[in-house]
């Protein structure tokens, strides 16, 4: 929490805990994954990213891997293979991030260093390599119990779309007819609307 400390604006990026959260945040939602096992898969490429910089050595590098696949994790999910669905993730996130990428990735096992360059045929080849290295792990890198539907819950790709349905009249927010009239607030200054 150091990180955040007077960072409550997220003023900065330079935020170490977001470890994970770089490229899954494209592909989770689509491929139906349960969170947990989405930023497992950030958090492999990550390792593996970092190794390719030197920044961690192969052996660090294993060592983070199969703990995420002892703890039954997903290192791969095949969504991976899609790699225009994962750099348009990476797009997302920069322009989040004030137009940096700053993904955090190991430097030195408990300490963190930021990769802000990752071109389109860079990112392709180096998820290309990941998928391989994970195939020698067990379950070819996936996870136990990975989607949402694997656990009884709904698919988020197919209820994801639930609010695009409301209609468009400029008196209406949220699914609730507002009364323009009055202007009525509530005790915590809110409109009062009615169902």
């Amino acid at each position: 929490m150091r990180s955040e400390y007077g960072n409550t604006w997220e003023a900065h990026q330079c935020r170490p805990h977001a470890y994970g959260h770089t490229w899954s945040p494209g592909y989770e939602l689509p491929a139906g994954m349960l969170h947990g096992h989405a930023v497992a898969t950030g958090m492999g490429f990550g390792a593996y990213l970092s190794f390719c910089n030197n920044w961690i050595t192969e052996h660090e590098m294993n060592r983070i891997l199969n703990l995420i696949s002892v703890l039954e994790l997903s290192l791969w999910h095949p969504i991976m293979k899609n790699s225009e669905i994962v750099y348009k993730a990476q797009k997302s996130v920069i322009e989040k991030r004030a137009g940096n990428l700053v993904a955090p990735v190991p430097k030195g096992l408990g300490k963190c260093g930021y990769i802000n360059e990752m071109p389109y045929e860079l990112l392709d080849k180096r998820l290309g390599e990941y998928r391989e290295i994970c195939q020698r792990y067990p379950r070819q890198g996936l996870g136990i119990e990975v989607h949402c539907r694997d656990i009884g819950l709904e698919d988020p790709a197919t209820v994801g779309d639930i609010n695009k349905a409301l209609p468009d009249d400029p008196k209406q927010k949220n699914g609730f007819l507002c009364n323009g009239d009055s202007q009525e607030l509530n005790n915590n200054g809110l409109s009062v609307c009615e169902a």
